[in-house]
């Protein structure tokens, strides 16, 4: 929908609005970053107000970008700073050369740009890792350029998850190359018209977002200092403003085989997707509310996704947090200990020890959740986890999930109740 609204302000083809339903599942979605997914609309419904804004400079308009803006920074500071940079990019581009102008320009931005100094002073204080400076010149001198070939991934990124292994990558590949195609068809079409078009001006200015997608995805580092999976993030990006800007360069009416392709590839995406989730319910309808029936909420429950894959991409990394959201109990999950979450540690790390993010990638455990009440498992124990759990039965056992309650800390608890 906020893709169709900025066509209808551009005056593009709304056919192409279709083409958004592509890349509904991105990689934000494959990898829980909440923020992000929220935020990808509302980068796109601030653009449509800087579009009126850019036109009308009226002040509800400008009110209404500076909203837009600050309420991008509550859902992921990133994506504000994405924001800002369209916003700068689209009004330098504008021609509007005089010091009035340029201020008129900027005054919606001055609201989130105070929250995002706010926000990074305040980080920068609580944060004691890496330096942001001395982390960036090593990156830029050095690892940048070997792993540069990562950044070919944006043709994949988006819908690789639907299978395993070549397949997946192929059908994400047909996808993206679908909508590339299109745009190429596009820029055909716009080349044989006129020049003298009340749309350039609009093709401007999409071309800079897109030039800007594109400068993010190349130059922004893999991972900052508490921070992670960072460009990969922004390939929706890439493929959101294709799609604008060639619903723009499109001749107004489309060939009924091109509507009728653009509805087809919808549709098998909606299809590939539908199974995608079907299966994925089917191979965890015993993992609900009721496996955690048999435990209290005020007892530690840590875990340990030894078979965190699905489909052959990390997907469980982080299903403990389960036991919160169904129980509101207390569990080990990365949420308190990452950089770019809200929520922080209060306690120590022997109350409530580190989660294990990716045990299942080396199949090691140093048994650090010895003095927990209960351990989620997916997939076999390691030999190496076995020796650790000595203290711990099977108390549950769902398809590949298995519950592990601490003998220790349950007769403890047993034995104190009892006196």
């Amino acid at each position: 929908l906020s893709i169709l609204l900025v066509i209808k302000k551009i005056g593009g083809n709304c056919w192409f609005s279709l083409l958004s339903f592509l890349f509904l599942y991105n990689i934000n979605v494959l990898y829980g970053f909440n923020g992000l997914i929220i935020a990808i609309p509302f980068v796109m419904f601030a653009f449509c107000s800087l579009l009126y804004y850019m036109d009308k400079g009226t002040v509800l308009t400008g009110i209404a970008l500076a909203v837009l803006l600050v309420m991008l920074f509550f859902m992921h500071a990133l994506a504000a700073l994405f924001a800002l940079l369209i916003v700068c990019a689209c009004s330098f581009t504008a021609g509007n050369k005089s010091f009035s102008g340029v201020m008129k320009n900027c005054m919606p931005m001055f609201p989130v740009v105070a929250l995002l100094a706010i926000w990074w002073y305040r980080d920068s204080v609580q944060y004691h890792g890496k330096g942001l400076g001395g982390f960036l010149c090593r990156y830029y001198m050095g690892e940048y350029f070997k792993n540069l070939y990562l950044r070919g991934g944006f043709l994949i990124f988006d819908n690789f998850g639907l299978q395993e292994g070549i397949p997946g990558y192929a059908l994400a590949l047909l996808f993206s190359l679908f909508v590339i195609a299109l745009f190429a068809l596009a820029l055909y079409s716009y080349k044989r018209k006129s020049k003298i078009s009340d749309k350039n001006g609009h093709v401007k200015t999409l071309s800079t977002c897109l030039i800007c997608s594109a400068a993010v995805f190349l130059l922004i580092p893999e991972q900052l200092p508490g921070y992670s999976f960072l460009f990969a993030r922004f390939s929706v990006f890439i493929f959101l403003f294709l799609i604008l800007l060639g619903s723009i360069l499109f001749s107004d009416r489309l060939k009924k085989t091109v509507s009728g392709a653009i509805c087809i590839m919808c549709l098998i995406h909606f299809l590939l997707w539908a199974d995608y989730f079907r299966n994925f319910d089917n191979e965890n309808l015993l993992f609900n509310r009721e496996f955690f029936s048999s435990i209290a909420n005020n007892k530690r429950l840590a875990g340990l996704m030894f078979d965190y894959r699905f489909r052959g991409r990390s997907v469980y990394d982080n299903f403990p947090d389960y036991y919160i959201t169904w129980k509101q109990g207390i569990a080990t999950t990365r949420t308190i200990d990452e950089r770019s979450f809200p929520v922080q540690r209060k306690v120590n790390r022997e109350v409530l020890p580190s989660y294990i993010e990716w045990v299942g990638k080396d199949n090691t455990y140093d048994g650090r959740y010895r003095l927990m009440d209960y351990i989620l498992v997916r997939g076999g124990l390691s030999p190496e986890a076995r020796t650790q759990m000595q203290g711990f039965k099977e108390s549950r056992q769902a398809g590949s999930w298995a519950l592990y309650e601490n003998v220790r800390t349950s007769a403890a608890g047993d034995s104190v109740k009892r006196n």
